[in-house]
């Protein structure tokens, strides 16, 4: 691969929609599109930029990338909001890449308000997803509705920076100039706040040493198992979250029906915007997921008529009691599906 090459996949990213654009075009003609043959393959739940992608991948580079695979559909699917609608579907268009767009957020579920559903340590709290828009709703209800997505999102997210901040001094951040501007349109994640803290430990303590036993205090282990932790990013992230957003974590507060809103009223909003009422399913090993009928006919009387599944987290496992448990609750909610 050329530096030319590299350097126009990397404008992909950038934040300017106009560079994107540029640089998808020039990649077209560098090589005549994507040029690898069309697999049997297809990956329809995406995140890109516009609310969490661990490469900060826009819409414009998971169109590419997609090609590049030999991809036969590829579908966006960011969190609470629908900015890179219009954006996915012109780069796809241009690369002749079967697209669609959703759009996934969490909902209570009133009925299963004592059971763990999808979302680690949130009872009552499901993931839940909209498919198939082709517009982003402008006007009336639909784009109130739309807009509260975001503001509740935003709204959840300053209560727990507010939260850490309290316990952490130390390493306090402010929502505004620390996070948002770590997303191209103000969409924030969970997952944002975890990278602004990490980043204000490193300049708070830039001695690694220093820095090791600052997080040990907030993990409760040794130095040296932290050193470990913070030598490894991914790592790092997934344990500074669980300390600071997840149950048992210094931010966490238990969800209530205020938290989030209903799953009627999105599953609701997302039949009037001509779209794909949809349930999520995670590994059917939590008490909510371990007797699917019950929890599918649940969401299907509130409107829901599609599932979805990521099918990595149910086989792609090395331990073999693990891969073969989460295989049979992969085949049983499929049954159950069908």
């Amino acid at each position: 691969m050329s530096e030319k090459h590299i350097a126009l996949k990397e404008k992909l990213n950038s934040y300017d929609p106009a560079e994107r654009f540029s640089a998808l075009n020039e990649l077209i003609k560098l090589e005549g599109g994507a040029c690898r043959s069309e697999t049997s393959n297809a990956n329809m739940h995406f995140h890109s930029f516009f609310s969490y992608n661990p490469e900060n991948w826009s819409p414009t580079r998971i169109a590419w990338e997609s090609k590049s695979r030999g991809l036969r559909a590829s579908g966006l699917c960011d969190f609470d909001v629908l900015d890179g609608l219009d954006e996915f579907f012109a780069a796809s268009e241009a690369l002749a890449l079967r697209a669609t767009v959703n759009l996934e957020t969490r909902a209570y579920l009133a009925e299963f308000a004592d059971k763990e559903i999808n979302s680690p340590g949130e009872p009552g709290v499901t993931y839940i997803m909209g498919g198939g828009f082709t517009t982003v709703p402008t006007d009336g209800d639909r784009a109130a509705k739309l807009a509260e997505l975001r503001e509740g999102a935003g709204d959840r997210n300053r209560a727990l920076i507010e939260r850490v901040n309290a316990r952490l001094a130390e390493i306090a951040i402010d929502y505004d100039a620390d996070v948002l501007p770590l997303t191209p349109s103000g969409a924030a994640t969970e997952r944002h706040i975890v990278k602004a803290y990490i980043a204000k430990a490193a300049v708070e303590f830039p001695d690694s040493a220093k820095l090791a036993e600052f997080w040990s205090g907030v993990f409760g282990q040794s130095v040296a198992e932290t050193a470990a932790v913070v030598a490894n990013l991914l790592k790092l992230e997934d344990v500074v979250r669980a300390k600071l957003a997840k149950r048992g974590g210094i931010g966490y507060v238990a969800p209530s029906p205020d938290s989030f809103p209903t799953a009627d009223a999105f599953l609701g909003w997302v039949a009037s915007c001509d779209a794909v009422p949809m349930i999520t399913w995670l590994d059917g090993v939590s008490d909510g997921e371990s007797d699917p009928k019950p929890l599918l006919e649940c969401q299907m009387a509130k409107g829901a008529v599609a599932l979805n599944i990521i099918p990595d987290r149910n086989w792609n496992y090395a331990d073999p009691e693990v891969k073969a448990l989460k295989s049979a609750k992969l085949a049983e909610i499929v049954a159950v599906a069908d």
